[in-house]
C-alpha cells in the first residue's frame, strides 16, 4: 500500500510534533550511517530545538559529533573552501557542460548536413557512410520532412485564408 504524501508544515499539536521529530531523526540518522559506510566518509549531525532547552541530538555520539567537528574547525579556512561547492560553481559547470554538447550537436547537424548533400547530388553512396552517420543523416531527413510537412500546412492555413477573405470581399463589393 503507498503511503501518502503529507503536506510538509509546523505541526500544531505538540505530543505528535515530538514524536514526528523522533521518527524522522531515527530515518535522519539511519540514512546518515549508511551514507557514511557506502561512501567511506565521516558526518557529524547536530540537532537542536530553539523551543526546548534540552532538546538536543547528537549522531553519532556527542562525543564523536565534538571530535568530528573540532577537526573540521581545525582545518584552514582556504582548505574547508577548496572542497566547498557552491550553487554557483555547481550550475556554472552544469551550464558549460550544456553549451558544450550543443556546440556537439551543431557540428555533428552541419557534418549530417554535409553528407546529405554529398549523398543528394551523388558524390557519396550510403555504403561509404558508418552506422554514426547513417542514423545521423536519417535523423535529419527526418526534420527536414517534419519541417516541409509544417511548411506545408502553413501554406494550406494561409491561403484558405486568402480564399475566404476574397470571396467576401468580392461578395460584400
Amino acid at each position: 500500500m503507498a503511503r501518502k504524501k503529507i503536506k510538509i508544515a509546523r505541526l500544531v499539536d505538540e505530543c505528535r510534533r515530538s514524536v514526528v521529530l523522533k521518527e524522522r531523526l531515527e530515518a535522519l540518522f539511519k540514512k546518515a550511517d549508511e551514507l557514511s559506510v557506502l561512501c567511506g566518509v565521516e558526518i557529524g549531525i547536530v540537532v537542536f530545538s530553539p523551543d526546548k532547552k534540552n532538546d538536543e541530538y547528537e549522531w553519532p555520539s556527542r562525543d564523536k559529533f565534538k571530535q568530528l567537528l573540532m577537526r573540521f574547525l581545525d582545518t584552514p579556512p582556504v582548505e574547508r573552501l577548496k572542497k566547498l561547492t557552491t550553487n554557483e560553481m555547481f550550475l556554472r559547470k552544469e551550464m558549460e557542460k550544456t553549451v558544450r554538447k550543443i556546440d556537439q550537436q551543431k557540428i555533428e547537424e552541419k557534418e549530417m548536413e554535409q553528407l546529405f548533400k554529398q549523398l543528394y547530388f551523388g558524390e557519396k553512396t550510403v555504403f561509404e557512410l558508418d552506422k554514426r552517420q547513417l542514423i545521423g543523416v536519417r535523423n535529419l531527413a527526418i526534420k527536414v520532412k517534419e519541417n516541409a510537412v509544417e511548411r506545408r500546412i502553413q501554406l494550406k492555413r494561409s491561403t484558405s485564408t486568402y480564399s475566404v477573405t476574397n470571396v467576401f470581399t468580392l461578395e460584400s463589393g
